[in-house]
């Protein structure tokens, strides 16, 4: 299988994790019963949506075998040692992420517990007010595993991810392959991308939705396909639903993305639906629930006295 049904998978994997976390919220039935109906539905819907999605997983013995023969080379058996390392690490070892143990993980028991997202009376206010993207991804690990051993690999397939991704959007950004191909190995060893990729940390692992939403809008030039605007929307949305202070990386997207709406004229009906899909998973439940208990968006009123931006389109 190559990276891009893999970078799909991960990409609904997110967008139903987030999807199923604030809608059976709303109906009190964040349970085991409540995620297997959703993921049932979602399924059927996905099933039958599957040629307009572009869903068709494939494999073969020949890009097996090439799969296998790449990493005989120097810099991708590194990345591949290096990766089984973190493995290791993330299997072994609990959790010791500092955000990850403080509020991160706690608000997601509490929600589990009261079977839906509520508003928590506690000192520690990022429990309510930050973003809830890998909250809604470790929920059903949490409640299924009963465990917080399996939070790493929220962390370490995407990290496995990037180095396809990296050299697709460098190459099809006008870098050459000879230069893109040692990068696409190296950039993912920087220190925040290696140490968090088996931690349950959340400020790598959005690097690849910001690489997918560049590299699907990139593709879109070519293909002038829906599918990969679709995906680019939903890639860029997640961005942001990570983590609020991604939403300065809509801007190179927006310049990617903008000449190609016409585009979406070729399926209205589709395109009206992922709209509505991306922005469920972005930071914008968030921040509606931040203006209904706190009277701002970003929620940073209640954290410094200083926090307000008085040009937020600046």
């Amino acid at each position: 299988m190559s990276f891009l049904p893999a970078v799909k998978l991960w990409i609904w994997v997110s967008v139903l994790a987030s999807l199923a976390g604030w809608t059976l919220s709303a109906f009190g039935q964040l349970t085991l019963v409540g995620y297997l109906a959703f993921a049932v539905v979602a399924a059927a819907i996905l099933f039958a949506l599957r040629e307009k999605l572009d869903l068709q997983f494939c494999s073969g013995t020949r890009r097996t075998k090439k799969f296998s023969r790449r990493f005989r080379r120097g810099f991708p058996l590194m990345f591949a040692a290096l990766a089984l390392l973190v493995f290791l690490g993330g299997a072994i070892y609990p959790p010791t992420n500092h955000t990850g143990l403080s509020y991160r993980i706690p608000r997601v028991l509490q929600w589990l517990d009261a079977h839906g997202w509520f508003w928590i009376h506690t000192p520690n206010y990022r429990m309510n007010n930050r973003a809830c993207g890998i909250e809604w991804l470790s929920a059903p690990l949490l409640l299924f595993t009963k465990s917080d051993r399996g939070l790493f690999l929220l962390n370490f397939f995407p990290f496995l991810l990037m180095p396809g991704l990296l050299f697709s959007t460098l190459t099809r950004l006008g870098v050459r392959a000879r230069v893109a191909w040692p990068w696409m190995w190296l950039l993912p060893t920087g220190y925040v991308f290696l140490l968090q990729a088996g931690s349950a940390g959340n400020d790598a692992f959005p690097a690849v939705y910001a690489l997918a939403a560049v590299d699907f809008a990139a593709r879109a030039w070519t293909s002038r396909r829906p599918s990969d605007l679709w995906y680019s929307l939903l890639a860029v949305m997640l961005l942001n639903g990570a983590k609020a202070s991604n939403l300065p990386l809509t801007l190179p997207w927006l310049v990617l993305v903008v000449p190609l709406l016409p585009v979406l004229r070729k399926n209205l009906l589709v395109t009206a639906a992922m709209v509505l899909v991306a922005a469920a998973v972005s930071f914008l439940p968030t921040a509606m629930l931040n203006i209904h208990y706190l009277g701002d968006w970003s929620g940073l009123n209640i954290e410094r006295a200083d926090s307000s931006c008085s040009s937020p389109l600046a």
